[in-house]
């Protein structure tokens, strides 16, 4: 069964079913009060640490008993339709159905998944994120009728939402901090870590070209096989002194500009800093062009802000150490 294909059908009424279906509405919870919601067939672009933290849930908005009308029109017995949510893989294509319910028996909105809650593997793919598809399937066969469908398994309508990682997600695996890597780049001796910047921070695509992180190699190592809380702590603590020295290096980058042009408004890395800064640093959202002179003016200040986001420094201490892969 495809969910990708143009939808095209002869069979009655199906049409109107597809129209129903395309208005119904996904919303994300990134967390800390951010939501996006997302429109038939849209993509949503997130850093790649909150892929697998996402909340989600179906927004109806009273489409229940448009489903059920158009259905109707079809000549299908409404309680032979249910409503399927299957989530699928992006690399992979593994399949789990979410959840199923009688379309008679939809309301206003339906919660598939609490926002940092345990999850199935399909939506568990930080690299290539996820799709979710929402289907009306008949759920038994029924008699020949013209343009009527009949057959179990039918999908009468559908539409399909993605959740990507944004290229801020890809390039952030650790390399060995060895002795030749600290004398070429003149860093002491017994350095834990060290962030290297490799080309323009504002214009980069994704940051695998852009940054090199370093973590002393012996640390490293006893770090992976260490599952103590002690080595934990180490760990975050490695993720937010990661977080601050890319902070000093874009705030860097910036000086000398005097407003926020729309190259550095679109930069992944401004899009990242602001978003995580946004979710602790509310109640009050901070501008574009506030946020930007306090990463001229103060770095400091903004570096030990993201500390206090400790979902960032959680997905942070796992790409540093190559957790859940």
């Amino acid at each position: 069964m495809s969910f990708e294909a143009p939808f095209i059908s002869v069979f009655q009424g199906v049409d109107e079913i597809e129209s129903v279906m395309a208005q119904i509405r996904l919303a994300v919870n990134r967390g800390y009060g951010q939501r996006e919601l997302l429109e038939y067939g849209e993509t949503l672009r997130i850093p790649s640490m909150e892929v697998r933290q996402v909340g989600l849930r179906l927004d109806f908005s009273a489409l229940s008993k448009s489903l059920l009308t158009a259905v109707s029109k079809s000549l299908v017995p409404t309680d032979a339709v249910d409503l399927f949510v299957i989530a699928e893989g992006r690399f992979l294509k593994d399949r789990t159905v979410l959840g199923r319910r009688p379309i008679g028996e939809l309301e206003d909105e339906w919660i598939l998944i609490e926002h940092g809650k345990v999850r199935q593997d399909a939506l568990r793919d930080r690299k290539h994120g996820f799709a979710i598809h929402v289907a009306a399937i008949l759920t038994r066969p029924l008699d020949p009728l013209p343009r009527r469908p009949r057959r179990l398994g039918t999908v009468l309508g559908h539409t399909t939402f993605r959740v990507s990682p944004s290229p801020l997600g890809s390039g952030l695996k650790p390399k060995p901090l060895t002795s030749q890597v600290a004398e070429t780049n003149g860093i002491a001796k017994g350095a834990m870590l060290f962030v290297s910047q490799e080309s323009d921070l504002v214009n980069a695509d994704n940051l695998e070209e852009a940054l090199s992180i370093y973590v002393d190699e012996k640390l490293y190592t006893e770090l992976g096989r260490n599952k103590s809380r002690e080595a934990r702590l180490v760990q975050v603590s490695l993720a937010l002194e990661a977080i601050g020295q890319l902070t000093y290096l874009f705030s860097a980058e910036l000086q000398g500009s005097s407003e926020v042009s729309d190259e550095i408004e679109k930069s992944v890395v401004f899009e990242f800093l602001i978003s995580n800064y946004r979710k602790v640093c509310s109640p009050r959202k901070i501008e574009t062009e506030e946020f930007h002179n306090l990463l001229l003016r103060n770095p400091a200040v903004v570096a030990a802000s993201l500390s206090a986001n400790k979902q960032l420094a959680s997905a942070w201490r796992e790409l540093l150490t190559d957790e859940g892969e």
